[in-house]
């Protein structure tokens, strides 16, 4: 089930509660299956991905999706296509600026990517972090940083890290 249109979600949320719970379960069994493939993703599964991350947060159930799409990227990180890891990467964006993701979740989740050869995901991170962290910064979110400056990560993240 795709939304008819996004605008309307987003003018009375409540009224399509039923249709973006049957949109979360489709989502839900499509990410089960990408668990054993994750070189199998459709475009179905990225429609739902995008539609899903923009609309969930005024939902009880967000904190779950956004949990599910962390976990599938940072244990799939390598495995999956461009496509579907730039995709994963904006979804937990908006979800962190929509607050369901705190910071150092984000921070955890998107700054590992670094160390990927795909020059978009890094340049998207990087954006979103660059863009953000000034206006948000406190001692843990600080240290948190510095902990990514550590021998036992790679010195392509320590060093966007340091430029951060």
């Amino acid at each position: 089930v795709l939304f008819r249109s996004q605008d309307f979600v987003f003018r009375d949320p409540q009224d399509h509660i039923e249709e973006i719970r049957q949109s979360y379960d489709e989502f839900s069994s499509l990410l089960e299956l990408y668990f054993d493939q994750p070189k199998e993703i459709n475009k179905r599964f990225i429609k739902l991905l995008y539609d899903l991350s923009h609309i969930i947060h005024y939902h009880n159930f967000a904190s779950e999706f956004a949990e599910k799409i962390c976990n599938f990227l940072s244990t799939h990180t390598e495995s999956i296509p461009h496509d579907v890891r730039i995709q994963l990467v904006q979804a937990i964006m908006v979800l962190h600026n929509r607050k369901v993701i705190d910071t150092i979740k984000a921070l955890n989740v998107l700054i590992p990517l670094f160390k990927l050869s795909d020059k978009d995901v890094r340049r998207c991170v990087y954006g979103h972090f660059f863009l953000k962290l000034p206006f948000k910064q406190n001692n843990q979110i600080k240290r948190e940083l510095q902990k990514f400056t550590s021998s036992e990560y790679d010195s392509k993240i320590a060093f966007k890290v340091l430029q951060l």
